[in-house]
C-alpha cells in the first residue's frame, strides 16, 4: 500500500505498508479521491504538528470503495465518502468506522463532483439558519470552493443579486458560472461599487467565506443595517 507521510515541514516521503486488516466496527476502504482543506495547511507549513506524522495523515474528505466490512453494514464495492480526522486519507487504503463519519454514495456520477458533496453539505447547513432569501441581495466575500458553492446555493434558492468578491481574476471569472450576477475585486472602493450595483443600498446579507479578521470587518462594513 502506498502511503504518504509528512516527515517535516514541506517534505513528504512515500511508504510501502501492508494493507490494514478490517475489524469489527472498522471497514477497509480503497481510496480513489482525497480532498484537502485549510486545516491541512498548518502541518504542511511546520505549524502545530509533531513530525514525522502518522502515515497517511491527514486529508479532509476521501472517496472510495468498500473492500471489506465485517459488520455487514456496508457491502463490498459500495462507494462511500469519508469525512473527519480519525483516519489517514493520503494513502491507497484506510480503515474507517462503519458507524459514523461515512456517507453512502451513488454507484454512478463524477467522482470529482461527489467528493465535494460533504463540503457542499456544510454550506447548505448554513441555510437552515438563514430563512427565506428569495429576492435578497447578497455579497459573498471569498470565491474559493466554499464561496462558489454559496453562489450556486443562493442562485438556486432565489437570491436576486449575488456579488462575488475575490482578488483572483480566475475565481471571479468562475463566479458567474456558479451563479454570481456580479464579481468585484476587494479593496478601496468596494463599498461604493456594491452600493452602485444595488441601487444605493447595501446587501441584505454578506457571506464571509475566507476566515480572516480583515474580511470579517469588511463583511460587517458592507451588510445592511
Amino acid at each position: 500500500v502506498k502511503s504518504a507521510r509528512l516527515v517535516e515541514a514541506r517534505r513528504w516521503e512515500l511508504l510501502d505498508l501492508p494493507i490494514p486488516e478490517p475489524t469489527p466496527g472498522k471497514m477497509l476502504v480503497h481510496l480513489q479521491r482525497t480532498a484537502i482543506c485549510g486545516t491541512d495547511k498548518p502541518a504542511w507549513m511546520g505549524l502545530d504538528a509533531t513530525y514525522p506524522m502518522e502515515p497517511g495523515r491527514s486529508g479532509h474528505e476521501g472517496m472510495g470503495k468498500v473492500i471489506a466490512c465485517p459488520s455487514g453494514r456496508y457491502a463490498e464495492g459500495e462507494r462511500v465518502l469519508l469525512y473527519g480526522f480519525d483516519r489517514g486519507l493520503f494513502q491507497e487504503y484506510t480503515l474507517a468506522s462503519d458507524n459514523g463519519g461515512c456517507i453512502r454514495l451513488p454507484a454512478d456520477g463524477d467522482p470529482d463532483v461527489l467528493l465535494m458533496s460533504q463540503l457542499f453539505g456544510t454550506v447548505l447547513h448554513a441555510f437552515y439558519k438563514l430563512g427565506n432569501i428569495i429576492g435578497q441581495d447578497v455579497v459573498v466575500i471569498g470565491q474559493g470552493s466554499v464561496g462558489q458553492m454559496f453562489n450556486a446555493a443562493l442562485r438556486n434558492l432565489g437570491a436576486r443579486r449575488i456579488i462575488g468578491v475575490d482578488p483572483l481574476a480566475h475565481r471571479r471569472a468562475l463566479a458567474s458560472k456558479m451563479g454570481a450576477t456580479h464579481s468585484l475585486e476587494p479593496g478601496e472602493g468596494l463599498r461604493e461599487q456594491v452600493l452602485a450595483i444595488i441601487g444605493g443600498q447595501l446587501p441584505h446579507m454578506v457571506v464571509e467565506a475566507v476566515g480572516l479578521e480583515a474580511t470579517f470587518h469588511t463583511a460587517a462594513d458592507l451588510v445592511r443595517r
